[in-house]
């Protein structure tokens, strides 16, 4: 008896212990009150010593914070309301910027810390152990150059701006000085030039750092562009160089100027100094009494006013201070001039002589010129001007461009053209590209530092030779199902004045950017031998790689559908990897839904993909209502993490939905030209079947929703079907043919380009084809609409105006059909202001729920505010 009494106890105790260890870990469901509890990661960084790590926490309903955090210990300090921070090149110093206080200058090895207020800019200087800011004082300017090595302090009053070469050394500009400051002995100042008039700007060091140009501002004449005098200071002769053009007896007339910001450029043995000139006009009249529209104009007239006439288009100029010779390299025939890399050839040509022509990117003939002797000649005809399609090699031999579906190379001094890649078979032209008109290639990242051309197919990295006769293939992506691509930080050169180039120096090893077929990326290293070494490729997205040489590593970003980013570092010595920092780490306390890959087929017989979240309290042999939200081509994003939010500029966010019971599907959808919204109802409902399929879909609850283009592709589904029993479509185009002929206020161009080559995916105009637009219009279909639509638009779009919307609702409204039209009077294309994004994403959420859970809609905006 008392054996058996033993055994009752042991296990009620046994079921008291598993009903106990089961409460602690039973997982809570994330309600919306408790969406402020996430952040989102941001600017994290590590110290070149790996021994600090910085990021900001992102809140919607709170501070943002930024922290400093020691590797090694619990040390850690928490900066309220700061931005922007980052670590010296030594490691010795962290700053960042506070609203309130000022600049943060925070010593890594003391602690010590203290701000400087008033902060309008600074930098670390590159090459010494200096940080340069500038402070505003009472009615001026002060210029604070901070030794905190030494822990001196220099000031100089009474400057505008500061410019630091690479080399450390600066020049500053002040309203009545130019002036050199060396920090070789010390700290010394030289001023260059005194102007009780002037008004100084836009310093540019040459290219090895001993002397550097600047602009003077002259007096206003009544003309625009504004007129400047340009100066060179060549500080190994210690001699001040300056050009005015109202001395010269050619350009007399004329004025220097810098168009959009341009910047002044050196030849490459610093001889010689590029700048624009124009021809000056009349200032524009603020108040126009009336435009004129001329519809044989090159342009339409927002952008024939400004780009349309070749003789006001500011020119490219050189300038050689040692002889005082001038010369004009852009004409009125060519008004447009690209450098090579070693500025010894001009390449011009006038994007306006293929206008009016509907791509995006317009057509030129491009002439080659060479500044030695000044011949000229006909490079290219009618080669597109899309950026990435015509670049140089980064010593100039060289032009690479694409054309025919082939990367071809012109070299320059033997006037040679070669297709490099006419005989391999991989395609180089985009095969993803779903769009008419031209067809563009994967891109060139740049050139090798043995003289080779890098491009790219769908999957690889090749290297071509400048004659074509070596091909060589450097990864195997195709094979692995791996899209391999050069992890560059920028792949073009930012001056405008020359060529896009760039070198990637193989000699010391490259790093690589890999994303699968099933949506894994990672990054690897290639070594000098070409061989490839992974650093971190997973199911998940990696993102922002950063060496950290010191410490023999690379800091990374991780994150997954299911798993908030953290900031990871891998020792690629000890091959071990290291989690700094894991944000919203309370999201182990809650329930969260999978992420699934699903397959299926267009009507077209394309192999598409879909994601397909599930809820988070998912339960076999229950059936959910789902939510397919729609963008072209959505699946890239299977391994982001959505945090839940109410604060979504387009109204939408799928994990506010998976948390509360729904499935939510975002389906890839290919096009057919000249179809694409048929292409779009067919994709949708063919991802829907194979959902379906799963036994999972409550079939009579579904909900559809689109922003922008697939705000189009929501509204005009719901005319082919009413497999959804409610929709929402925002900032939708409803009408093809009006859209069509309907101004793109954010480009001063009209929408014909976004059908005839663009996204729309026409190929042609309502006018070759009137029924093939209509067929394809929510307007024209709107009749056979029976699913309850809630539409909203900004009233402040450029990008689809808003009588888009108003259209489909006043149609809607005729018709009788239940249509909700909100209209947002002082937004835009997207919902910047955040009380406007999350009374939009309250409206959409309850709009769905009160159809397809059938729950009541707050219904007025009075309730709608108490819910907020």
């Amino acid at each position: 008896m008392k054996s058996i009494l033993i055994k009752i106890i042991v296990m009620l105790l046994s079921f008291i212990s598993t009903e106990f260890i089961y409460s602690q870990t039973k997982l809570r469901k994330v309600m919306p009150e408790d969406y402020s509890k996430w952040s989102s990661l941001t600017d994290e960084a590590i110290s070149a010593d790996g021994k600090w790590l910085t990021y900001n926490l992102q809140y919607d309903n709170a501070i943002d914070t930024l922290f400093l955090q020691n590797r090694h210990s619990p040390k850690k300090y928490i900066f309220p309301s700061a931005t922007n921070g980052i670590f010296s090149k030594d490691g010795k110093l962290f700053t960042a910027l506070d609203q309130e206080k000022g600049l943060l200058l925070h010593d890594l090895t003391t602690g010590n810390q203290h701000y400087i207020a008033n902060v309008i800019r600074y930098e670390f200087n590159p090459s010494k152990p200096y940080l340069v800011v500038l402070i505003k004082v009472e009615n001026q300017q002060d210029l604070v150059v901070i030794d905190y090595e030494n822990n001196k302090k220099y000031r100089v009053p009474d400057i505008t701006d500061f410019y630091s070469s690479p080399e450390g050394k600066i020049a500053v500009i002040g309203p009545k000085e130019v002036k050199y400051i060396s920090l070789e002995d010390g700290f010394s100042i030289k001023t260059i030039y005194h102007d009780s008039t002037a008004k100084f700007k836009k310093v540019v060091w040459n290219t090895n750092g001993s002397g550097f140009a600047f602009l003077q501002e002259l007096q206003k004449n009544g003309l625009y562009p504004t007129n400047h005098e340009l100066f060179y200071y060549d500080m190994k002769i210690n001699h001040l160089y300056s050009l005015n053009l109202s001395e010269s007896k050619e350009y007399n007339g004329l004025h220097i100027t810098n168009p959009m910001g341009t910047v002044i450029s050196f030849s490459s043995d610093n001889s010689q100094l590029f700048f624009y000139i124009a021809n000056p006009q009349p200032a524009l009249e603020t108040e126009e009494i009336v435009e004129q529209w001329e519809s044989l104009s090159p342009l339409e007239y927002p952008i024939q006013k400004h780009q349309g006439n070749t003789e006001t288009i500011a020119k490219l100029a050189v300038w050689t201070p040692a002889t005082k010779l001038v010369k004009k390299l852009g004409s009125n025939e060519l008004p447009e001039v690209r450098l090579t890399s070693d500025r010894k050839y001009a390449i011009s040509f006038n994007t306006l002589l293929y206008e009016p022509q509907y791509e995006y990117y317009g057509f030129a003939d491009y002439y080659i010129t060479s500044l030695e002797t000044g011949k000229e000649q006909l490079l290219l005809t009618k080669q597109s001007a899309a950026i990435g399609t015509i670049n140089c090699s980064p010593d100039g031999k060289y032009i690479n461009y694409f054309k025919d579906n082939n990367w071809w190379i012109y070299d320059c001094k033997l006037d040679k053209h070669t297709n490099v890649t006419h005989n391999l078979t991989p395609s180089f032209s985009d095969i993803l590209y779903y769009y008419p008109g031209s067809q563009y290639s994967y891109k060139s990242p740049g050139w090798s530092d043995n003289g080779e051309l890098i491009v790219y197919d769908a999957y690889d990295i090749w290297l071509l030779s400048p004659d074509g006769k070596v091909q060589t293939k450097i990864t195997n992506g195709r094979e692995q199902g791996i899209v391999f691509r050069i992890y560059v930080e920028s792949s073009v050169s930012k001056n405008q004045m020359t060529m896009p180039t760039y070198e990637v120096d193989f000699s010391k090893g490259i790093l690589i950017e890999a994303f699968g077929k099933d949506k894994s990326s990672g990054y690897y290293y290639m070594s000098p031998k070409r061989e490839l070494e992974k650093i971190v490729h997973n199911n998940s997205m990696v993102t922002n790689l950063k060496n950290v040489a010191a410490i023999h590593s690379y800091s990374y970003v991780e994150e997954d559908s299911a798993t908030p980013p953290s900031f990871k570092l891998f020792n690629y010595q000890k091959k071990t990897t290291e989690t700094l920092i894991q944000s919203n780490q309370h999201f182990l306390k809650y329930e969260w839904g999978k992420a699934e890959l699903i397959s299926y087929k267009s009507t077209q017989g394309d192999a598409l993909n879909g994601i397909l979240y599930y809820p988070s309290n998912f339960k076999k042999g229950k059936k959910y209502p789902m939510i397919v939200y729609i963008y072209e081509s959505l699946t890239k994003n299977l391994h982001h993490y959505y945090k839940p939010t109410v604060y979504k500029g387009d109204g939408f966010n799928s994990s506010n939905y998976s948390l509360d019971g729904y499935l939510v599907l975002f389906p890839d959808i290919t096009y057919q030209m000249g179809n694409p919204g048929i292409s779009a109802v067919n994709c949708v409902a063919s991802a829907v079947n194979e959902v379906s399929k799963k036994g999972i879909l409550d079939e009579n609850n579904m909900g559809l929703i689109g922003h922008s283009f697939g705000g189009y592709e929501a509204s005009f589904i719901i005319t082919q079907t009413s497999m959804f029993a409610a929709a929402v479509a925002g900032a939708p185009v409803t009408d093809l043919i009006s859209n069509y002929l309907t101004m793109h206020w954010e480009t001063e161009r009209s929408n014909m380009w976004r059908y005839e080559s663009q996204q729309f995916r026409m190929g042609f105009s309502p006018f070759d084809d009137y029924i093939a637009y209509a067929r394809n219009s929510t307007i024209a279909n709107v009749s056979k609409i029976t699913t309850p639509l809630l539409s909203w638009t900004g009233k402040e779009d450029k990008n689809v105006i808003w009588n888009q919307g108003m259209e489909l609702h006043l149609a809607m409204r005729r018709l009788k059909k239940q249509n909700t039209f909100l209209v947002y009077p002082t937004e835009k294309h997207i919902l910047i202001k955040p009380e406007a994004q999350k009374d939009l994403n309250i409206r959409i959420k309850e709009w769905f729920d009160s159809i397809l859970k059938e729950h009541p809609i707050s219904g007025t905006d009075h309730e709608i505010e108490a819910l907020h």
